[in-house]
């Protein structure tokens, strides 16, 4: 439905479309059945409304820079929200590999983005850092039921990718297919974190969504 805004280009229609994606997510963790204790749903559903709010805000941001500094903040709290919730549950130090992956690809991202920032220099940066910690503490959680471990990843590869396709759109040059691009990593990368999180304490969980999909079916 939001793609289909995108396309039409009416924006009351996104007003809707957009927030509906965090809102569809947001009810799914209220609802799921699974074995995560009330303080961790608690938590995920805090990150979904952050993110929910940025998603408002950034609808806004041609009217004014304080919405675009809003939508920054909101994104940036969800970000912390999904850090606080991969350190809990952290695990054995791993080969630190990704850590000079994200550090190269930070550093890069960064440096491509400098001369465009203006007075926004600082507020990316801050955030630049606080989304490659956000993959590092991915990257160490724990992997005894790696069905988890591996849709997180995946979410927050994607995440990247969304954040790094939006900062070029508003910083540097507005490219073909790029609200769409932006949509679909976003809305994948959210998908498969919450999926992961809520597969975490429950090595079943994988099975058992496919067999209500099928039943759905």
């Amino acid at each position: 439905m939001d793609l289909l805004a995108i396309y039409a280009a009416i924006h009351v229609y996104r007003c809707i479309t957009k927030p509906l994606i965090m809102f569809s997510l947001i009810v799914w963790v209220v609802f799921c059945k699974s074995k995560l204790s009330d303080m961790l749903k608690k938590q995920m559903v805090l990150a979904l409304v952050f993110s929910l709010l940025g998603d408002v805000f950034l609808l806004f941001d041609a009217y004014s820079n304080l919405y675009f500094l809003a939508g920054l903040f909101s994104f940036l709290c969800a970000h912390l929200s999904y850090i606080f919730i991969f350190w809990k549950k952290r695990g054995r130090k791993k080969k630190q590999y990704f850590l000079i992956l994200m550090t190269l690809y930070g550093v890069g991202l960064y440096s491509f983005l400098f001369p465009y920032l203006g007075e926004m220099r600082y507020p990316v940066l801050v955030y630049t850092l606080v989304i490659l910690m956000m993959g590092l503490t991915a990257y160490h959680r724990r992997n005894e039921a790696f069905i988890s471990y591996k849709k997180v990843m995946i979410g927050v590869i994607l995440f990247i990718i969304s954040d790094s396709i939006l900062a070029v759109r508003l910083f540097v040059v507005d490219f073909f297919m790029v609200d769409y691009l932006v949509m679909i990593t976003y809305a994948l990368a959210q998908f498969f974190i919450i999926f992961g999180i809520l597969a975490q304490e429950d090595k079943d969980f994988g099975r058992y969504q496919g067999k209500i999909t099928k039943e759905m079916k």
